[in-house]
């Protein structure tokens, strides 16, 4: 199994368990920062205007961490970083987005289609380049 499937999963099962960081639990437009519930580690999302998550970070240390990340992702989805489409074990379809440096700067969700993929990563763009963030 490649490593970045390896790591597409981990951060899906991971970030699906944290918590929203500061803020009362909903799914807000835009980046937030989250401390994982169960190992305390701090990742952001960004959320679509529909409230889906679009992509998903690694895992910080601290929010300071996780909000150089958050500008990294923004700086890597607005120009500088590169998409990737890739096809996990069970067929579902997801990308990452690398920064210029081609290190792993987000994870999206699972998608059922490469189109849908395709949609995934111009709401990313969208969204990660009109929206600041959000605590």
């Amino acid at each position: 199994m490649s490593k970045i499937i390896l790591l597409a999963s981990l951060l899906v099962s991971l970030a699906a368990s944290a918590e929203p960081h500061k803020s009362g639990g909903s799914h807000k437009q835009g980046f937030s920062t989250l401390m994982g519930s169960v190992d305390h580690r701090h990742y952001f999302h960004l959320v679509a205007a529909n409230g889906e998550v679009i992509l998903q970070s690694e895992a910080y240390s601290d929010e300071e961490g996780a909000k150089k990340g958050i500008e990294a992702a923004r700086t890597a989805a607005c120009g500088a970083g590169t998409f990737k489409i890739s096809q996990s074990i069970d067929h579902h379809v997801y990308f990452v987005l690398k920064a210029e440096n081609h290190e792993v700067v987000g994870v999206s969700q699972m998608y059922k289609s490469k189109q849908a993929a395709e949609k995934g990563i111009e709401s990313v763009k969208t969204n990660a380049c009109e929206n600041k963030e959000k605590k």
